[in-house]
This record gives structure tokens, C-alpha cells and sequence, in this order.
């Protein structure tokens, strides 16, 4: 049989190695504050692709302009807050289906004569991508409720819009109204 007998020191050692590894293992899960890196280009060219920010848990009210981290069917999403509850968004039919005028864009002179107006409900949001033409976001997914949300940035920068729309009207995309 065989005994291992251990010295002084080594014992120091092993039980320093754990005592580490748990306080590590309980810092990590309490800390509230994780990372995130972007990954493609929707929220170009605030935060370009593999930009590194700091988030926080969603325990707090939102305002127009945080930048979220979503639970969605396409997978984790990270969008600004363009509408919150109580919000207008107004809607132009685009002779096949409703879409958006979200933020400053404008219907052609033929598509403005059929206007409806869409409050978001109690409990959700709407939000965008800072890059409009490439984002997939309320616009074509819907309305969020607030229990989609996971993480918030802390401290999030103001929109830049993208160079290659600045002063142009990009496309609409079909929107999906929650009732």
C-alpha cells in the first residue's frame, strides 16, 4: 500500500490552490460586470466589429438610447433602445405590407397617405441597430418584452450613423406589430 505523507509546505500549498480557485470561482459569479465583444456590423460605427465593452445585469429601468443585450429566436442580440413602452411608432403601408418610419426616415409622397400609428405595449420595447441597413432588429423581428432582455452596456456611446447612409434613406424593412 502505498502512503503519501505530506510536508508542511506542501500542505500549505494544496490548500493555498484551492482557497484561490474558490474565491476566483466566487468573485467570477458575483461579480456582476462581463464582457462583451461585438460581432458583425450592425452597430457599426459606434462599436465596429470585435469592439471589447463592459455590461451589467438588466436590473434597472431602461432609457432611450441603452444598448441591450437580447435573448431572440436568432440568437443573442445587442440593439439600442429606440421605444419604450407607451412610445409612438408611426407606420406607413408600403403597398404590400406596414413598415416603420423610425427615427427621421420618410415614406415617399405616394406611400405617406396611409399612415397608422402603433403604441408599444406595457412590458416591451423596440429596438435598432445603429447601422440601419445591415441590422436585423424590431424592425423586422418585432417588439421585445423586457424579460428578452439580459445585459445592459454600461455606459454606452451616443449613435453615430455610418458614413455610406449620413443624409441618405435607408431601406425599410417589414415590421411585425405585437398587439
Amino acid at each position: 500500500m502505498l502512503n503519501l505523507h505530506w510536508t508542511g509546505l506542501e500542505r500549505v500549498s494544496r490548500h493555498a490552490i484551492l482557497a484561490t480557485a474558490g474565491v476566483s470561482a466566487c468573485i467570477g459569479y458575483l461579480q456582476p460586470y462581463r464582457l462583451l465583444v461585438f460581432n458583425g456590423d450592425s452597430m457599426e460605427p459606434t462599436y465596429a466589429n470585435f469592439s471589447v465593452v463592459v455590461t451589467e445585469p438588466f436590473d434597472r429601468p431602461l432609457e432611450l438610447g441603452d444598448v441591450v443585450v437580447l435573448d431572440s429566436p436568432k440568437g443573442m442580440l445587442v440593439k439600442r433602445v429606440a421605444f419604450l413602452p407607451g412610445d409612438t411608432i408611426r407606420q406607413y403601408w408600403s403597398g404590400s405590407e406596414w413598415a416603420d418610419l423610425v427615427l427621421g426616415e420618410r415614406p415617399s409622397i405616394k406611400d405617406a397617405y396611409r399612415m397608422r400609428f402603433v403604441t408599444v405595449p406595457k412590458d416591451h420595447l423596440y429596438v435598432l441597430g445603429d447601422n440601419r441597413e445591415e441590422s436585423c432588429d424590431s424592425r423586422e423581428l418585432g417588439m421585445f418584452t423586457f424579460d428578452q432582455v439580459k445585459r445592459i452596456l454600461v455606459n454606452p456611446q451616443p449613435r453615430q450613423a455610418p458614413e455610406k447612409v449620413r443624409g441618405e434613406r435607408p431601406p425599410m424593412i417589414n415590421a411585425q406589430v405585437s398587439s
